[in-house]
């Protein structure tokens, strides 16, 4: 989507705020692809409260007060505009736009909700991907609303690599071997697929030099064991050979003999 079609999807949401609601700000907006348009989940603050606008859907407009989640979800954390964010982008839903403040209450809900939030993979990745994306950093937002927020990116960044969560990691030398996974959304059927990810990274360049995906964890797991054990044979072998001739040196010039056996 270039600038010229955003400039005109901003102003077709705002056309839709204000034919709906009176003296109404837009917090955030969600999009998703159909066939013949674009789907919209907008964030409404208007004097009578906060409220979930979907204009193309039967029920349009729902107070945040009557949100409802499946059962599941229910047992997770609060009914509240920032989990149906989540949940909708676990959905496929991608933002459009999101203004600072809701980004606050974004981010202190996550912190809040910090384990369960990871019931919901795929929204949370979204969620966190877009922030990472577009500079939404802790600093912008605690300088901008002047309030205090835990810094969930470089939380999410320690355990995340190239977008994939870490399962499992070791390091031999410069090189790292990583099991990851993330749940992506199937274009085609709808449904969100798990995808496992085994990694060879080069530490002294940080890049990814070799990987293989999976649908099945025993698969990954022999890959990355395989990688691993692999890479351990390559650098020991190469610090045993460093290491002899160190030895041979050594011996050289303590006992004054060329030989080195054994």
């Amino acid at each position: 989507m270039n600038l010229h079609e955003k400039r005109e999807m901003k102003r077709d949401i705002r056309k839709l705020v204000d034919d709906n609601f009176e003296w109404a700000d837009i917090k955030f907006v969600l999009i998703k692809p159909e066939k013949e348009r674009y789907d919209y989940i907008i964030g409404v603050s208007a004097f009578e409260g906060e409220y979930i606008f979907m204009p193309y859907h039967k029920t349009s407009i729902i107070a945040e007060d009557s949100i409802q989640y499946k059962r599941k979800y229910r047992e997770l954390f609060d009914e509240c505009i920032e989990g149906h964010v989540l949940l909708m982008l676990e959905k496929g839903y991608t933002v459009f736009s999101m203004d600072i403040y809701f980004h606050y209450q974004m981010w202190d809900f996550i912190d809040y909700f910090n384990n369960e939030v990871f019931e919901i993979p795929l929204g949370l990745n979204t969620y966190l991907d877009y922030c990472k994306n577009n500079g939404i950093t802790k600093n912008l937002i605690e300088n901008e609303t002047f309030e205090m927020v835990d810094d969930i990116i470089t939380d999410y960044l320690e355990n995340v690599i190239d977008n994939y969560n870490i399962a499992l990691s070791e390091t031999v030398g410069n090189k790292r071997t990583v099991l990851g996974y993330k749940w992506s959304l199937n274009l085609c059927n709808h449904e969100v697929e798990l995808i496992y990810r085994v990694m060879t990274i080069d530490l002294s360049t940080s890049q990814i030099i070799s990987e293989n995906y999976h649908d099945k964890i025993d698969n990954a797991y022999k890959d990355y064991l395989s990688r691993f054990f692999n890479d351990s044979l390559i650098y020991y072998s190469s610090l045993d050979n460093k290491n002899r001739v160190l030895v041979k040196q050594l011996k050289k010039r303590l006992e004054g003999k060329d030989d080195c056996n054994g």
